[in-house]
């Protein structure tokens, strides 16, 4: 913020002070030729190094310009010397001679005034006088203002910086994509005139989709193969059992017709059981037997006695005897026979044990290929 300025021996200023200045707005005015442009010469002056020798009063070598900001204050001499002396705040003074034409960096530091960078373009502080054109973007430099430049000042401006370079870097992307696409196209031309008829394709798509179904058809039937092998092996195994169960059953007795003969022993058992009973019947009245027919015998001599009827008594009691005879061989044929039952069952319950255990091992009936249950009626 600009505080005082003050001139010495500046164009139509002898010495000219401008103090109290306000910090945001400040209007200087008066009549023609009193010097008020000359303020804002005297402002390019200190800030960009900018010098008329014109500027000099005349009658005079030298002029002086000084400013005093919040930073410090810079004092400028030119005429026939040129002499900067910068006094920042709370610093001693520093003078620089032979300057030359640069803007001098410690100055504008304490002045405030720098060059703006707009874009690619470098772009001085707007200090006008009354002749200059009231459009800051209409000259730079003296030269009229190129609609780039003004682009970049609206666009530093408005915080589009750097817009421009999108808007290129955007144009060169399309330009290269653009080349990307009509190369494609151009490629696709040339793909689509290698690539085969389309009836062609069909026909061979239908002949892949059918080489595909009986590949499927084929692993369907080689798993249903590998089943029958299985099954077939197991058949294999089955029948073997079998056959060897079969041989196994052959070399064991009839057991049917063991059961007849048991069943026959049983009823001759039963018979024999009666025979003994009677048998010991007939025992126990065999002495009364031999008494009778020693009776007879003695009535026989008797000639009071009927000789027929004791004929008839001896004959029976002859039969009679034969009959106990012959029950004593059935007796013990009947022991004979029992005791060949009982060792026809011992044979036979040996044989129904065989053969359960026989079955115990088989798990799957090898006709129905079906495991055998309790409801097959098999011992398990």
């Amino acid at each position: 913020m600009i505080k005082k300025i003050e001139l010495w021996n500046f164009e139509n200023h002898s010495h000219s002070v401008f103090d109290n200045l306000h910090p945001r707005f400040n209007l200087i005015c008066g009549p023609g030729n009193v010097g008020k442009t000359t303020i804002a010469r005297a402002l390019r002056l200190v800030g960009f190094n900018e010098f008329d020798p014109k500027s000099v009063r005349v009658g005079h070598d030298n002029c002086k310009v000084s400013v005093t900001t919040e930073r410090g204050n810079v004092t400028v001499t030119r005429g026939k010397v040129n002499v900067w002396d910068v006094t920042p705040v709370g610093e001693p003074t520093q003078r620089y001679e032979k300057v030359g034409r640069s803007v001098l960096e410690p100055a504008v530091d304490i002045i405030g005034f720098r060059v703006v960078q707009l874009g690619t373009a470098e772009l001085k502080i707007n200090v006008m006088d009354q002749l200059e054109s009231h459009f800051m973007l209409s000259e730079f430099d003296g030269n009229n203002a190129s609609g780039s430049l003004r682009a970049q000042v609206i666009d530093e401006i408005s915080g589009l910086t750097g817009i421009e370079d999108i808007i290129r870097d955007v144009s060169l992307d399309n330009l290269r994509w653009t080349k990307g696409v009509r190369k494609a196209e151009d490629a696709n031309v040339e793909l689509t005139k290698q690539l085969h008829d389309e009836d062609r394709i069909n026909k061979e798509q239908s002949v892949i989709d059918r080489c595909q179904e009986m590949l499927q058809d084929a692993h369907k039937r080689r798993l249903v193969a590998s089943e029958l092998d299985t099954l077939l092996r197991g058949h294999q195994d089955h029948a073997g059992a079998l056959a060897q169960m079969e041989i196994t059953l052959k070399g064991l007795p009839d057991t049917t017709d063991v059961t007849h003969v048991v069943t026959h022993a049983k009823d001759l058992l039963a018979k024999q059981r009666t025979f003994v009973g009677i048998l010991k019947e007939l025992s126990a009245e065999r002495g009364f037997v031999d008494q009778a027919k020693k009776r007879a015998m003695l009535l026989r001599v008797s000639s009071d006695v009927n000789v027929d009827a004791i004929e008839l008594l001896l004959t029976r009691l002859s039969v009679m005897r034969t009959l106990i005879t012959e029950y004593d061989e059935e007796s013990k044929a009947s022991e004979r026979c029992e005791h060949g039952v009982k060792k026809s069952n011992v044979k036979l319950q040996d044989a129904v044990d065989e053969v359960d255990e026989l079955l115990r091992n088989v798990k799957i009936c090898p006709l129905t290929q079906l495991p055998i249950t309790d409801k097959c009626g098999v011992p398990r």
